[in-house]
């Protein structure tokens, strides 16, 4: 996990980690810091042991770990943080040393992280995960969501 540990470490990953934070300070719902990464690294992972996909460890956890990057790019411009975050990560991988088939599979997992059943041997999982790793059964904001006003609901569904 060297190169996913260098991404962390990297100034332009720890910057779009803090642009985001700064403009969800105020935020009442879910927040997508790095405890959010975290848990949807985590669940992620379990699926992709669950589903016996084949994806390594390191892979699955960078996916997890950037597809919020451009959370903040939609903040300021309306854009799609998905897609934003995918040219971000880019960046990142090629730094790091993620290529050919490896980061592409990273890539559609980011860019498809918002939409269930989007095609990637790995975003459907993330899609999931992203959904999974959030406590909404225990959110005091549950009400006033976004994400339940479109008829979801809070029962853990994989």
């Amino acid at each position: 996990m060297e190169r996913l540990n260098a991404i962390l470490r990297d100034p332009f990953f720890i910057e779009n980690i803090r642009k985001t934070n700064e403009r969800e300070k105020d935020r009442v719902f879910c927040r997508h810091g790095l405890d959010h990464l975290m848990d949807a690294a985590r669940v992620l992972y379990i699926l992709v042991l669950e589903e016996h996909l084949e994806i390594s460890k390191e892979t699955a956890y960078t996916a997890a770990f950037l597809h919020d990057l451009g959370r903040w790019v939609e903040y300021d411009t309306g854009r799609d943080h998905a897609e934003a975050g995918a040219e971000l990560s880019e960046r990142l991988l090629d730094a790091h040393g993620f290529n050919g088939t490896e980061k592409e599979i990273i890539l559609l997992a980011i860019r498809g992280h918002r939409v269930k059943g989007a095609s990637g041997i790995l975003t459907d999982a993330m899609y999931r995960a992203d959904k999974l790793s959030r406590p909404c059964i225990t959110c005091g904001s549950i009400n006033k969501c976004k994400r339940f006003s479109y008829g979801e609901t809070a029962e853990i569904e994989y």
